[in-house]
């Protein structure tokens, strides 16, 4: 695992001027432990040439079942092609949820984004994202519409 850590972050630094910014903007719905919940969301990706990247993702909950916060820190590859314009980006990393603002939970996520490149060169976007926190599964499906930041091709 600290080898894959290594090589990854050598990746990252190796390519800094050519690396892309991208944000999606994001609804979703999330199986808790207490039932369910509605969430809003956004996602940061920092992506090099070599389909490494880094993602940060943030939800809040409005409705459902308590009150949820999300926060995600993740290393993703996001070049695996499926069919024309559509590609798979597994990810994983860190997960912290705050329940009801009073605790917080810390541990693990894995996920997987289906990417769907738009005419207009912005992405339709769906995530299935699996956090186990506080020996809790919280499981998420996430839709939205990702779009470039900054950086170059």
């Amino acid at each position: 695992m600290k080898r894959l850590l290594v090589l990854a972050f050598l990746a990252l630094c190796n390519v800094p001027a050519r690396a892309q910014v991208m944000m999606a903007a994001q609804g979703d719905v999330t199986m808790n432990p207490g039932g369910s919940s509605l969430d809003v969301g956004g996602h940061v990706s920092w992506r090099t040439p070599s389909h490494l990247g880094l993602d940060g993702a943030i939800a809040v909950s409005l409705f459902g079942d308590g009150r949820y916060d999300f926060a995600d820190g993740d290393i993703s590859i996001d070049a695996i092609p499926l069919f024309s314009r559509i590609t798979l980006a597994p990810r994983a990393g860190l997960s912290s949820v705050i329940i009801n603002d009073d605790h917080a939970l810390n541990g693990m996520n894995a996920a997987i984004a289906l990417r769907r490149r738009r005419s207009n060169g912005d992405f339709f976007r769906v995530d299935a994202i699996y956090r186990r926190v506080g020996g809790y599964g919280l499981g998420t499906i996430a839709v939205g519409i990702e779009f470039k930041l900054g950086g170059r091709e």
